[in-house]
């Protein structure tokens, strides 16, 4: 037996015994109600959105529009009379509250040279979405992730906070988002984490970001940071359609939005392959990889749509049904992180993955 036929057979034994050892842990499998009524999943038209066609400035702020500018992309950004900008683009929607400006000094690419710059200063409430940001991603220089700790706050309720931002999604023409993760503001916290971002500043950790004096910080600055995904977290879906909004008893200090598809019309009813099938391809596309990896463990299994080309160029875009595949693998950079396979649910091919 010639060393290439060997290598060859311990790779199959491998995607064997690691199919195998796959197929003893069950992973969180998550489909769509009509999936789990019919067996079967329609297959979209996916249209282009295009936000700023009908965007109403006064569902983000109505103290009144003091300047706005275009882009020449369908683009576009308006400044209101309290100092607050919306700018927005085809596939997204950006809202942010300020409170005067500071002084930065940053280094001229051009020249080498320390330039001092004029720039918005956010709104202590945009400073708290701020943090809260980083504490459900990762507070810089620990990684620490933070975790819901109150319901109720002095004048909101985290039930309230996602009824007025559900409204805004709505108001959006924007449906089938699920908040995924939730984190509250307290005053407490403001204080706190406040604290904390200035000893990051100080220390160099966070250069080129404002001081707050958060003993500023008041009962009217206290929110709930809401991260909605539409397809899941999993996959590149994650990024094309989600909105992160801070929500408090007065309105949305922060709002950051993309939905790149809306669906319109049915062309095509498709009954998905089974999830097995493709759960039990996984391990022969990791090995055949141009680095290959070997297949830990599959922690979730979650039936969706992805935008993908319609294979008549007359239909453009869809929204077909996909299985994505989150899961662990040793070999990698990183045999801590996690990985996503996205496979088409019409035929079980391999259509995309963060590893390849």
């Amino acid at each position: 037996m010639t060393k290439r036929i060997l290598m060859k057979c311990l790779s199959l034994l491998c995607v064997f015994v690691m199919t195998a050892t796959c197929a003893l842990a069950e992973p969180e499998l998550i489909v769509p109600d009509a999936y789990a009524q019919t067996g079967t999943l329609p297959v979209y038209r996916a249209t282009a959105r295009d936000f700023g066609a009908a965007l109403q400035p006064e569902m983000f702020n109505a103290s009144g529009i003091a300047e706005r500018g275009e882009g020449k992309h369908r683009d576009g950004w308006l400044t209101f009379a309290d100092g607050a900008k919306l700018s927005w683009c085809p596939e997204a929607v950006y809202y942010t509250t300020y409170d005067g400006t500071w002084e930065v000094t940053e280094e001229s690419a051009e020249t080498g040279e320390r330039v001092l710059h004029t720039q918005p200063r956010p709104s202590m409430a945009g400073h708290a979405a701020d943090m809260a940001l980083w504490m459900l991603s990762g507070w810089p220089d620990t990684g620490e992730v933070f975790a819901l700790e109150s319901t109720a706050l002095t004048d909101i309720t985290l039930a309230q906070a996602q009824e007025k931002a559900e409204a805004l999604l709505t108001a959006l023409g924007l449906e089938g988002y699920t908040c995924e993760q939730a984190i509250d503001m307290s005053l407490a916290r403001i204080l706190t984490m406040g604290g904390r971002w200035n000893t990051l500043i100080d220390g160099g950790v966070m250069p080129n970001q404002p001081p707050f004096d958060v003993s500023a910080a008041t009962a009217w600055d206290e929110g709930y940071l809401l991260v909605y995904h539409r397809f899941g977290t999993e996959g590149r879906m994650a990024g094309m359609f989600r909105a992160t909004v801070y929500v408090t008893a007065e309105g949305f200090p922060y709002v950051n939005i993309c939905d790149q598809y809306a669906p319109e019309g049915v062309v095509d009813t498709i009954t998905p392959v089974a999830w097995e099938q493709v759960v039990s391809a996984l391990p022969g596309e990791l090995a055949s990889a141009r680095e290959p990896l070997m297949l830990g463990e599959i922690t979730r299994v979650r039936l969706i749509w992805c935008p993908s080309r319609a294979e008549r160029p007359a239909d453009g875009m869809v929204l077909t049904p996909v299985w994505v595949v989150r899961f662990t693998a040793e070999g990698g950079e990183q045999d801590d992180r996690t990985y996503d396979a996205i496979f088409d649910a019409t035929d079980g091919r391999l259509m995309d993955g963060d590893w390849m």
